[in-house]
């Protein structure tokens, strides 16, 4: 039995319809799934650099299909758990030194140098005057670069030989793999969802539910493309380690002198002062009770005790002369 153009219009719209409900039907059940399982506690964000902020995975306030799936936390099933265990661990490190050069110019040229050689590149660096307590100028310099992270300890080596002194080295890791892996886990879902709504556009007939699908399949290359900028900037911060290094000159960490005179100087040799005088009090004391006291008790002993007697002896004498008298 034949059919009318308008009954096939009809089934075929019916039939796009149905595609569409059991899409959002799985879509539903996915968040559903991922609800019940609680998600593992996630690290704060990776900081990014000047120029890098658009590689983040931000959610738009849209109510669109792309964002609910890119916004919902990803279903870890078993092939998911057993790649998060075979994926390298991704650490990024930075390190921070500051330290004491002879030329902090020259020094910032031999370290933007040292990031060549080692196979980095310099991000920045720069050079300023500082000034001195006794007015004198000095150059100061900073410079950031990035080596490969299998290079980080030696070239953190490198840096400390450079220096006369080192004053101060911050060393930090942030281990970045559950959220790399993570966004591997939402990419894979939201291209399935590309390849659906690709296959539902290209089965609609009609012009306004071939407008909408096209619009929920823009939004998904987007966020698509957002968490591929994510993956290759965390892929990138854990090959490339950042070193940053203050330079300061030796005249700049030398202590304050006013005409020769020295404020610290002179408080160190009062305090000597002190504790010298201190310590002799200390030993006179010591001496009177260990030596002296002794000696004193023994004299007291073989001289003491004839004196007394001796004047006891002429005390009773002199009593029985004046009674005779009376």
């Amino acid at each position: 039995m034949g059919h009318t153009p308008g009954e096939k219009e009809e089934k075929m719209k019916l039939r796009w319809w149905k595609m569409v409900v059991v899409w959002l039907g799985l879509m539903v059940l996915a968040g559903c799934a991922s609800k019940a399982r609680a998600p593992l506690p996630m690290e704060q964000p990776l900081p990014m650099a000047k120029g890098e902020e658009t590689m983040g995975v931000s959610v738009p306030e849209s109510l669109s299909v792309a964002d609910e799936i890119a916004a919902q936390p990803s279903v870890v099933s078993g092939e998911d758990a057993a790649q998060g265990q075979q994926t390298e661990r991704l650490v990024v490190r930075t390190a921070y030194l500051s330290i004491v050069v002879p030329d902090p110019e020259a020094t910032m040229n031999d370290l933007a140098g040292l990031a060549e050689e080692m196979g980095g590149f310099v991000v920045s660096s720069g050079l300023s005057t500082l000034r001195l307590a006794n007015g004198d100028e000095v150059p100061q310099a900073s410079i950031t670069f990035r080596v490969p992270a299998e290079k980080f300890q030696e070239s953190l080596s490198q840096v400390r030989s450079m220096a006369s002194r080192v004053n101060e080295e911050r060393i930090q890791g942030q281990d970045v793999t559950e959220e790399y892996v993570d966004l591997q886990a939402r990419l894979r879902n939201l291209r399935a969802a590309e390849k659906q709504l690709q296959e539902i556009m290209d089965q609609a007939t009609r012009t306004e539910d071939v407008l909408h699908v096209y619009r929920e399949l823009t939004n998904i290359r987007g966020e698509i493309e957002r968490l591929q900028g994510r993956i290759r900037y965390l892929e990138q911060a854990a090959a490339m380690s950042s070193i940053t290094v203050g330079l300061v000159p030796d005249e700049a960490a030398q202590p304050l002198r006013i005409g020769g005179w020295e404020p610290k100087g002179v408080v160190r040799d009062a305090l000597q002062a002190l504790i010298r005088t201190l310590q002799g009090l200390v030993t006179v004391v010591i001496w009177l009770i260990v030596y002296l006291l002794p000696v004193l008790v023994a004299l007291g002993v073989v001289f003491g005790l004839p004196v007394f007697g001796l004047i006891r002896l002429w005390r009773r004498r002199k009593r029985r002369v004046a009674v005779s008298e009376d």
